[in-house]
């Protein structure tokens, strides 16, 4: 005690050394006695206060928070009970403790001893009040309380331990019940701190919220430190593969419809109507400001928190050097305290462990934030794309918008970490710089001048980084654009022999993104040697002008290893700036993308306005409208248009194709630009596009759409549309899935469900765009009858029906002509006729061809084999055109067994689809379970080669040889320096070399290492892009050498995910793994064999630290492996519900849908990232217990004197993690390497195929048969019901393969001539005209086969040319996706000409001219009898007329030949079934 005496007391603590009546602390007796004591009266006031005053700082703000929740109790567990048992016994013996000192007196009781039992008291009341009003608040865990208990544990250890002691003299006069106390309270603190560490129950309301809540929400704060509530995952994962049902629900805070709308949801009755009005906000042009300000708004909170976090991380990182230099001064002399070694290692233990609990919420936070940044764009685009104009819609291609979500949208999303290092990283290195100055004084400068010389370098090559990177980003689009045409196309691809033409200009472009790429990397490997340099530079600069510029400066141990500490703390800023200047600039770039896109133009939501005052359901007066055109296309606009329709009427449009017919129906609907005049529409509008769009579901969700199911008025408007034969014969009814773009229905039956679809909206206005062209007449009429026409069940409804057939007219309320984008008349059907203009010519013209049907019998016959064709026609008029009449040109044999056979087939098939319910086409994507094969790395090591291989291995592990060799030169030099003598220049004997050579060695090893890790970087990049290349162009080829079948079962979106997201993964994100990895790897293994050879020993540390890093690396990395395929599997559906409304987008906007679809997105967002929020707490996980045992070994070596080793433990976590990274991105080469391994179509070319086959075009059926696909049944086109039409046109073209008997061509089977032979030399004009993105001529003829003039005369015969002409730029005329900029008929007119161009000896029509007009389709007809006069001509049409001088007509009954004659021998004869069809048609 008389040392304090000599111990002078602050003035600043004079007040708490009175209320104590002894010195506040004495620095002598806490730092320099073998024995340390802080002192009676900073134990009773500042180590009492400190845990109070943060209890009382943010519990009093808990307190107010809690106040203002709802009531949500929870049950009293035990827990809660356990912690108000404990808080009672504080209380209890905190007054007790009160009152003794209240009643001793001052002389053995100070006032601080009152003021700290008033102080316990008010904090454990206080802790109280949060526990009780926390448990009806419904408050599990409060991490307030559960920091007030861990401080004050840590407070209250110097007491107990000075208690026990009795050093402080406290126990002396102390009553035995009040001393006893004292431990009463310090074991209640351990209970309550323990008791803090978990969460309580949850109420009953809470487990109603979501089917699985994560864990998360009620996690207690050590469980968040530690993220030990993922740790049910982990376990799981381990012990069986995971699936999505095991994933929890994504956290509140998270989910797309919260970031969507930018504030918090509530859960009112409303809550629809509520989000249904902040769609349309949000949805308005200009409401969301600037991108960036937006995702500012949005993540600033969750930003600032993270740099708080990291900030706090990395400046515990600077203790570090500053421990170890005590310690290894500690080790070297003898002259401190014992007691002070242990504090050393234990505070290097504690300050490393928090700076990696730190940085782990700060990464998890960071993980959190890009994944909700990801899913706000993802919505974002998806909600812009519902509202983009028809302008804007040009501008952005499908797989443009799509890459946005894919790619630009991840980019953006990982931002802010780069910004938060930015910001960090200066001051990181500004406090190196100054505390290496500390170190070796003015020398430092030497090495800030190299980092100022470096930064040009820095600049020049991320500024050449953008640069390419732009650049890189178009030709991705561009790639990703041309795949999503070809997916959609494939079906007209494989006809024509198209694949390799197109195959090959995704090639070309992918060349000049792979030549971008490899200067990417050449720009990378110089930045990796920069960063490998620079801390190098920085230091041997340094550590040289330290050693020359005095010979008094000597680098003796402690000095050294601390400023080697400090460089490498410096080290990785330095390495990684240049690099997030890169990362922000690529993101600047996606910005702007997104900025671009978000800013397009949208619809003019008041070009359409409803006015009540008007008493027409329709008008529009002074209208002109255009579809805006680039430069080099010419602008198409309706003008002058004035329209009236009143409410309930009936109202045609007709013109010839490209008159501009659906463009008054897209001026309606506001698709089209609004230059002038006013468009009313009162009332709720239903669409029936003119190109069917069906969803990927039911057939019954596609009708009902929505809206609630009404049996009664769904069976009305089934039967009303003609749908109710084909639900019978469905295998599902109408519960039967129907594929991507209505794949497994034919057009008619598409065409049918849609209309079906907006007769079940029960709109107010129906616009109708042609919607009878692909049925057959006797369909059309009855679909006239009982929906459209007077006394069809829309009788009361406003409806605008553009037509061709001009047998309705006489029937509508009104008639518009329309002609060159102007209404050229209207009228009644009768005052137009009578006014002998325009009209009344057009249908006098067609008197004899407006109407045409078929038979009951043949409707049902069609009915019933709807289901078992991908791509069929509606008609039963299938006939055979050949001019040559000698040849039999269609031939089939069929004996009576066989048909008694068929009709047997037929009959089971009718038991059969009456059981088979439910049936899927589309199937699940499934994803790859348990380890990643083995066959998936030799299938990448193979695409990386043997060179790029073994030859980067060799220079990382020369280059990780070099960095190891300069630590140990310097470590050497900078023992024996200290012992050097006087001025003398050579170090003692055992290391006895000068200065100059230290430093000349010194230099050597830095320069060796960056050039190995140059050129290793360079050569092992090189190799992944190599391998990219490869899988890329074996992927491409793989797939459009797919068959038919698979496409039918796999959604677009799901194939385009492989070509978008999972190459995106190989060009940039494994390339850096795959290099972190082999740098890793390698440095721990040179590690492990250095200290091991230079001690011995040190093999007992490192064989239980390997052992475990294993155990938990396998424990670890199952889970996150399937976390990541889960995660690849759940992206498709994202994109491909996408592509699926961008396609329908008008008809979704019609329909006033965009709601509904907006929501669905958001649903398949949340479930796609759900396993990334997943997978980023158990990486999180693993870090901390990975970085947790790592820390454990540094603080036994820091016990038993061996430092400087703790580098081999970050380096074994990073390699776990970085090896999860492998994993799980490896999946991506899994996924790709899938498609590779599936079975291919037949060989594109044979050897033994003639060169002029076919002569003659002679085709023969011999009992074939055949299957869309495996698993189905069996078509017999001899016998089968409808075995006739577009499964005629399958079997020819061999989209689906023989399954018995066979096609001859010219007496050449066709199975053994290879696809493209066979595809190439025969022709076909299909049903659905598919245009692809491009030119004109690209269309026509892409594989560069034909001359200018021989183009032109092609178009001239398809009555096309003049078109082309009005446009500047000709037959290089630009072709939007899709052909959005042709009419549909125009479309069909460009399929003609293709036709014509190939001159070859057979032909199929495929209701070749059900989208034009009458008239059309007799120019047409004559085309095709004049140019195709030497061919073999196969008919599929839904108009008799057409095939009347047809050599010979074959007519189907009952799935037989009823009749194969020529048209006038069954037209004479009236018993004939032709003659019956003829005569309902009004052609007899």
């Amino acid at each position: 005690m008389a040392s304090t005496s000599a111990v002078e007391v602050p003035d600043s603590f004079q007040t708490l050394s009175a209320i104590c009546r002894e010195p506040f602390w004495n620095a002598t007796r806490l730092w320099a006695s073998e024995a340390p004591e802080m002192g009676a009266c900073m134990e009773r006031t500042a180590l009492v206060w400190a845990p109070s005053l943060l209890l009382w700082a943010f519990g009093l703000p808990r307190l107010a928070q809690l106040r203002r929740r709802p009531s949500n109790p929870t049950s009293w567990s035990l827990l809660v009970s356990c912690k108000v048992f404990f808080t009672a016994i504080l209380l209890a013996t905190t007054v007790s403790q009160l009152a003794w000192a209240a009643s001793a007196g001052g002389e053995r009781a100070p006032p601080a001893e009152v003021i700290a039992g008033g102080v316990l008291l008010a904090s454990y009341s206080l802790h109280m009040l949060l526990i009780l009003l926390g448990r009806r608040k419904g408050a599990r865990s409060s991490g307030v309380v559960w920091l007030y208990w861990l401080f004050s544990l840590v407070c209250s250890l110097p007491q107990l331990y000075s208690f026990f002691s009795g050093l402080n003299g406290r126990i002396q006069g102390v009553p035995r019940t009040v001393a006893a106390s004292f431990i009463v309270q310090f074991l209640c603190n351990v209970a309550l701190f323990l008791a803090s560490s978990f969460s309580d129950p949850p109420s009953a309301k809470e487990g109603d919220a979501s089917e699985k809540p994560s864990p998360l929400l009620q996690a207690s704060l050590l469980s968040r430190l530690f993220f030990w509530w993922s740790l049910p995952l982990v376990w799981q994962g381990w012990r069986r593969p995971l699936t999505s049902d095991d994933l929890w629900d994504i956290e509140p805070q998270n989910s797309s419809s919260t970031l969507a709308v930018r504030d918090k949801e509530s859960t009112s009755p409303a809550h629809r109507s509520q989000r249904r009005a902040r769609y349309e906000r949000v949805a308005r042009p200009g409401s969301d400001g600037s991108l960036p300000l937006c995702l500012w708004r949005m993540a600033r909170g969750a930003f600032l928190a993270s740099l708080l976090f990291y900030s706090l991380s990395e400046g515990l990182r600077f203790l570090t050097p500053r421990i170890l230099g005590r310690i290894i001064h500690f080790v070297a002399g003898n002259d401190e305290p014992g007691w002070r070694g242990y504090f050393y290692a234990v505070s290097l233990f504690l300050s490393c462990g928090a700076s990696s609990l730190l940085k782990n919420v700060f990464n998890y936070k960071m993980y959190c934030l890009s994944a909700r940044i990801r899913s706000a764009i993802m919505t974002a685009v998806y909600r812009k794309a519902l509202s983009l104009s028809g302008t804007a819609r040009r501008e952005s291609s499908v797989g443009e918008i799509v890459n946005l979500m894919a790619v630009d949208a991840q980019i953006l999303g990982r931002i802010f970490s780069p910004i938060c290092f930015v910001v960090t990283f200066p001051v990181i290195i500004v406090a190196s710089i100054s505390f290496l100055w500390q170190e070796l004084g003015a020398s430092v400068l030497a090495g800030v001048a190299v980092l100022v010389l470096l930064v040009p370098l820095t600049s020049f090559l991320a500024n050449r980084v953008k640069v390419l990177q732009q650049a890189n980003m178009k030709f991705g689009d561009q790639r990703v654009k041309m795949m999503n045409e070809i997916i959609s196309g494939i079906k007209v691809l494989k006809l024509y022999a198209w694949e390799g033409a197109f195959s090959s200009m995704v090639d070309k472009i992918r060349r000049k993104e792979m030549n971008l790429l490899q200067k990417v990397a050449i720009y990378r490997a110089l930045n990796s040697f920069l960063s490998g340099t620079s801390p190098y530079t920085v230091a041997l600069a340094t550590f040289t002008t330290y050693l020359l510029v005095s010979p008094e400066n000597i680098l003796d141990v402690e000095k050294a290893f601390v400023s080697i500490s400090l460089f490498n703390i410096m080290r990785i800023p330095i390495c990684r700036l240049p690099i997030l200047v890169s990362d922000i600039i690529q993101a600047t770039v996606a910005l702007k993308r997104l900025q671009k896109f978000t800013n397009a133009e949208e619809l003019d939501l008041t070009a359409v306005v409803r006015d009540h005052t008007e008493v027409n359901a329709i008008v529009v007066r002074g209208g002109k409208f255009t579809w805006a055109g680039d430069e080099d296309q010419a602008t198409w606009e309706l003008k002058d248009i004035n329209l009236e329709v009143g409410h309930g009427k009936l109202v045609a449009v007709v013109g010839s194709v490209g008159a501009g017919k659906s463009s008054l129906i897209s001026a309606l609907l506001g698709e089209m630009r609004k230059r002038e005049g006013k468009v009313v529409v009162n009332g709720r509008v239903a669409y029936v596009s003119q190109q069917a769009w069906l969803q990927n579901a039911t057939l019954r969700d596609n009708i009902i759409w929505g809206q609630p199911f009404d049996d009664k008025r769904y069976r009305q408007v089934v039967t009303a549309c003609a749908l109710q034969q084909d639900l019978d014969m469905f295998p599902g009814g109408d519960m039967t899935e129907i594929g991507e773009k209505g794949i497994n229905l034919s057009g008619g039956q598409k065409q049918r469900v849609s209309l079906a679809r907006a007769v079940y909206s029960g709109a107010d206005i129906f616009l109708l765009d042609d919607p009878l062209s692909a049925v057959d007449a006797h369909v059309g009429r009855f679909i006239f009858e009982n929906v459209i026409g007077p006394q069809g069940i829309l009788k009361d409804k406003t409806r605008l029906l553009v037509t061709h057939a001009v047998t309705f007219l006489p029937r509508v309320d009104e008639v518009i002509v329309i002609k060159d984008g102007q209404m050229l008349e209207k009228g009644t059907y009768t005052n137009l006729v009578a006014k002998q203009g325009d009209f009344a010519s057009y249908v006098l013209r067609h008197q004899n061809e407006n109407a045409e049907d078929k038979s009951e019998k043949d409707l049902k016959l069609s009915r019933a084999n709807s289901f078992l064709r991908q791509e069929s026609s509606e008609s039963s008029k299938s006939y055979v055109h050949n001019n040559n009449r000698d040849m039999p040109m269609f031939i089939m044999k069929i004996n009576d067994d066989e048909k008694e056979e068929t009709e047997k087939m037929r009959k089971k098939e009718d038991v059969r689809s009456r059981t088979t319910r439910g049936q899927t086409l589309v199937q699940e994507e499934t994803s790859e379970t348990g380890k990643i094969s083995r066959h998936v790395y030799l299938t990448y090591g193979k695409s990386i080669g043997l060179v790029y291989t073994v030859v980067p291995l060799v220079f990382i592990a020369l280059g990780q040889t070099s960095y190891i060799s300069s630590n140990l030169w310097l470590s050497k030099y900078s023992f024996t320096s200290a012992n050097d003598s006087g001025g003398a220049n050579i170090t003692s004997r055992s290391f006895a070399v000068s200065r100059e050579v230290f430093l000349l060695g010194y230099g050597a090893f830095g320069v060796a290492q960056a050039l190995f890790l140059f050129l290793g970087m360079l050569s092992l990049m090189q190799g992944c892009l190599r391998a990219s290349r490869t899988l890329h162009q074996r992927l491409l080829q793989s797939v459009i050498r797919l068959p038919m079948s698979f496409f039918d079962t796999n959604p677009s979106g799901r194939i385009i995910n492989r070509f978008s997201k999972e190459i995106s993964v190989l060009d940039i994100i494994l390339p850096d793994v795959v290099s972190a990895s082999f740098e890793r790897s390698l440095q721990v293994i040179i590690i492990i064999i250095m200290i091991i050879a230079a001690i011995p020993a040190a093999g007992l540390f490192v064989v239980p630290i390997m052992a475990l890093y294993y155990a938990v690396q396998s424990f670890y990395i199952a889970s996150s492996r399937q976390l990541k395929r889960i995660a690849s599997v759940s992206r498709s559906p994202v994109y491909s519900h996408f592509s699926e409304t961008l396609q329908g987008v008008s008809i979704i906007r019609a329909f006033k849908k965009q709601q509904e679809f907006y929501e669905d997105s958001l649903h398949k967002i949340d479930f796609s990232l759900k396993a990334v929020y997943a997978n980023t707490a158990i990486n999180r996980w693993a870090g901390v217990n990975l970085e947790t045992v790592g820390h454990l070994i540094t603080l036994t070596t820091a016990v038993v004197g061996v430092v400087g080793r703790d580098y081999l433990t970050s380096d074994l976590e990073y390699l776990v993690r970085i090896s999860a990274e492998m994993e799980a991105n490896i999946v991506s080469v899994e996924r790709v390497n899938d498609y590779l391994e599936r079975d291919q179509e037949a060989a594109w070319t044979a050897r033994d195929t003639p060169s002029a086959w076919p002569v003659e075009g002679r085709i023969s059926f011999r009992n074939f048969q055949t299957r869309y696909r495996a698993g189905l049944d069996l078509v017999g086109i001899v016998g089968r019901t409808g075995a006739g039409k577009s499964s005629l046109t399958l079997a020819l073209f061999r989209l689906t393969e023989a399954a018995g008997g066979e096609i001859d061509i010219d007496k050449v089977n066709i199975a053994s001539v290879g696809l493209h032979d066979l595809r190439g030399r025969i022709s076909i004009i299909p049903q659905d005209p598919v245009l692809f993105s491009g030119t004109l001529r690209l269309n026509l003829d892409p594989l560069g086969l034909c001359s200018d003039a021989e183009v032109w005369t092609a178009l001239e015969l398809a009555h096309l040319a003049a078109h082309i002409r009005a446009q500047p730029m000709g037959l290089q005329h630009v072709v939007d996706e899709g052909g959005a900029n042709f009419s549909i008929g125009q479309r069909q007119l460009v399929c003609l000409a293709r036709a014509l161009l190939r001159k070859s000896r057979v032909l199929v029509l495929d209701e070749a001219t059900a989208a034009v007009d009458l008239e059309t389709d007799d120019l047409i007809q004559a085309t095709i009898r004049s140019q195709f006069a030497h061919c073999t001509v196969l008919t599929i049409a839904h108009r008799l007329n057409t095939i009347m001088d047809s050599d010979r007509v074959l007519v189907l009954d009952h799935g037989k030949i009823a009749e194969f004659a020529p048209p006038a021998v069954l037209l004479a004869d009236p018993d004939s079934v032709f003659y019956g069809m003829a005569k309902d048609a009004g052609l007899v």
